[in-house]
């Protein structure tokens, strides 16, 4: 996973790269594996220019509405909701 440091800083390590001494960092940037990622940042915040997605609607019966629709219908609408929200 690639990380970039605003501050640009520069880092050569004094050992082998890795948890202890840290990786080589050039203008902020530094490559580390996933798995050592996720043990080091407690989280991580993913910016992005897209919009967020729309939220997924409330079914009907938890509003209290009655929904005429087929079972078979509204099960196949359900599903492709939560298709769409696992993307």
């Amino acid at each position: 996973m690639t990380f970039w440091n605003p501050f640009g800083n520069r880092y050569t390590p004094k050992g082998p790269p890795g948890l202890q001494s840290e990786y080589v960092t050039e203008h902020g940037r530094f490559t580390m594996p996933l798995a050592e990622a996720v043990m080091w940042f407690g989280s991580f915040s993913i910016e992005t220019a897209k919009p967020p997605r729309p939220p997924i609607e409330t079914p009907k019966a938890a509003l209290g509405e009655r929904d005429d629709r087929s079972r078979s219908k509204r099960r196949s609408e359900n599903f492709i909701r939560i298709c769409r929200a696992s993307l």
